[in-house]
């Protein structure tokens, strides 16, 4: 197995910094939440075959979203759980964040009873707001409306 060195986008006194700069905002009431994350990176070795990489990195961290992007400049490996966005063959794109603050519900009953609790729940309302807003923003980033 080839080792691979990585490099931090940032140090841990930066990272840390960031940290305590996001509890100040949330603090303050500037901001309700944050995902904080750091970028790491890797000089690709000479007869480094990223597919194989790539596969092993889906075995080792199985989720149902990852991808394996080559271009002239980078290689991009990725395992997520989480769908950022998607296009279809169609023209239709989605987004799937993980984000929720209430169960879906295993039957209409129960759905139209925690669509009222998210309903009247300040917070939970909030939260989700926040995401689509979020979810919104980040689509509006890869489309030209027509």
């Amino acid at each position: 197995m080839i080792k691979i060195p990585l490099k931090a986008e940032q140090s841990r006194q930066e990272w840390i910094k960031n940290a305590e700069k996001i509890i100040s905002y949330i603090g303050n009431g500037d901001i309700f939440q944050a995902n904080l994350t750091m970028r790491w990176w890797a000089e690709k070795p000479k007869n480094f075959d990223e597919l194989s990489a790539y596969y092993l990195l889906r075995d080792t961290s199985p989720s149902p979203f990852g991808a394996y992007f080559k271009s002239p400049h980078c290689s991009l490996l990725s395992a997520s759980v989480e769908r950022f966005i998607s296009l279809s063959s169609t023209g239709t794109i989605e987004t799937r964040p993980i984000k929720g603050t209430t169960p879906l519900g295993q039957n209409p009953k129960e759905k139209d009873k925690n669509k009222e609790i998210l309903l009247k729940n300040e917070k939970k309302l909030a939260e989700n707001l926040i995401i689509t807003d979020l979810m919104r923003n980040d689509i509006g980033k890869v489309i030209t409306l027509g």
